[in-house]
């Protein structure tokens, strides 16, 4: 669980949009709220779950577009090392001062993977989705103090 309350409501207020294919309308997908389009796009795509990583301001940092970009690239890269398909998204905050976040929605990434990753790139939180439920926030565990 976070220690700073404002910023877990931060991420639970955060719209996380993802754009299965280019044929498709983005998907605004909210915590705590099914989202009925996204289970068939994973049904058409045999996938029972998924998750929504960023690798972007880690620990929320705020970086600039540039070091995000090269984080963001370095994700994709060992996604598809890998062998996982993902699909483009964005983090839109709530807040207007905050600038909006580009992740991806790891199709078929389980629960603890996703936890995985989410360390790997330095994150305070990671979206898991499971065919016909609600999205759910899943805050991970600060690291530890040297």
């Amino acid at each position: 669980m976070p220690t700073n309350s404002a910023l877990h409501q931060a991420y639970l207020a955060t719209c996380y949009r993802v754009t299965p294919d280019t044929a498709s309308a983005p998907l605004d997908l909210h915590i705590g709220q099914h989202h009925a389009v996204l289970d068939e796009h994973l049904r058409a795509h045999g996938f029972e779950q998924a998750a929504f990583v960023t690798a972007c301001n880690p620990y929320s940092a705020a970086l600039s577009a540039p070091h995000n970009r090269q984080h963001m690239a370095a994700l994709h890269a060992a996604l598809r090392a890998e062998g996982w398909s993902f699909w483009p998204g964005l983090g839109i905050p709530d807040n207007p001062g905050w600038s909006a976040e580009p992740s991806v929605l790891i199709l078929g990434m389980d629960r603890p993977t996703a936890c995985v990753w989410g360390r790997r790139y330095a994150q305070n939180a990671i979206v898991y989705v499971r065919r016909g439920q609600a999205p759910e926030l899943i805050w991970l565990e600060a690291p530890a103090q040297p």
